[in-house]
């Protein structure tokens, strides 16, 4: 058949062929799995115990918290280290650092401590910008708004703060756990939406949806949640409780309280929304899962750490990567699928 087609027949069939292996060609979709492994906190194996990690606004950063007081800025992919800001109250002094974050511009970086202070430095040089004071105990969470000025912080007896960054005007005091059913510690995970007028926390007994700008409690949504995520566009609340063994995680409609999906039961410790919001991310053990959020389908599952346990994780904003911190001081950049 060939023999009876003109040369320049031939010429077009064959860049046909080609055009048709390209587009067919799976090797320009990158396999998912680690993609590197840095021991980032911590001078031993079982020492560093990472308690957050975030990405940058532009994802080309990220910063990481550990239990001695140590935050640390990392470039990305290459997990790089740019930066260490130790939040120490005096030498010797080893205050847990909790919750780091970057401004919304990526020039600063704030974080909770045990000191019961927020401590803010200057990304690029590691200056401490000023400490904000007036929190009863230990600072659990710190979320910046949108603006980049202002900055919510929650510590371990539910009092919450909103304050300005460049510190003007007194901060608005916010008691999330002033409610009967919830006077211990709001100690456990918390979440907010992007626009940071909705808030779920979880307190010893219960897991509640509140609005921060109207000051009241929209709902709750079961009892005491360990991990805690809501959607990028603020519909769904994801909740696991690592304590129990036995327990699943929930999808809930932020709107209704409605229990929309639950997964089979595993151990979890963190999870995490992609930047689309279609498929949430779950921690057990050294696994990570991938859920779809319409369904609530498994949709992937990884060997993410085979030394220790992943205790956090982010979703970096391209929705290409997570980022996992251990209970060993390992900072891990995973791709997703």
């Amino acid at each position: 058949m060939f023999s009876q087609l003109s040369l320049n027949q031939v010429g077009i069939l064959a860049c046909a062929i080609a055009s048709l292996q390209i587009l067919g060609e799976p090797a320009i979709q990158e396999k998912a799995g680690v993609v590197r492994v840095v021991k980032g906190h911590g001078a031993s194996k079982f020492e560093g115990h990472v308690t957050s990690v975030s990405f940058s606004h532009d994802g080309k950063l990220a910063v990481s918290a550990d239990m001695f007081g140590m935050v640390k800025v990392w470039e990305i992919p290459s997990l790089k280290e740019k930066g260490a800001f130790e939040a120490s109250s005096g030498p010797g002094v080893k205050n847990w650092a909790h919750s780091a974050k970057f401004s919304p511009d990526d020039r600063y970086v704030v974080s909770g401590s045990g000191d019961k202070t927020v401590w803010v430095w200057d990304a690029a040089s590691g200056k401490t910008i000023r400490r904000v004071r007036g929190h009863t105990e230990a600072v659990r969470h710190v979320f910046f708004f949108p603006d980049g000025n202002r900055v919510l912080s929650i510590d371990w007896n539910g009092l919450a703060l909103a304050w300005n960054l460049d510190g003007d005007d007194e901060p608005r005091r916010i008691e999330l756990a002033a409610q009967p059913n919830r006077s211990l510690l709001c100690s456990h995970d918390a979440a907010t939406t992007k626009d940071r007028r909705k808030i779920v926390f979880s307190s010893r007994e219960q897991t509640v949806l509140y609005d921060l700008e109207d000051d009241r409690e929209l709902r709750t949504l079961g009892s005491r949640a360990d991990a805690l995520a809501i959607s990028p566009d603020g519909l769904h609340v994801a909740i696991a409780r690592d304590r129990d063994r036995s327990a699943p995680i929930e999808l809930c409609d932020t709107t209704t309280g409605q229990c929309l999906w639950k997964s089979p039961t595993h151990y979890r410790s963190a999870v995490a929304f992609t930047a689309d919001g279609k498929r949430l991310l779950s921690i057990s053990a050294g696994d990570l899962r991938l859920w779809d959020v319409e369904n609530g389908d498994e949709i992937g599952r990884f060997a993410a750490s085979k030394d220790s346990n992943v205790v956090c994780i982010d979703c970096s904003p391209d929705g290409h990567h997570a980022l996992l911190g251990t209970s060993s001081g390992q900072i891990i950049l995973f791709r997703l699928p």
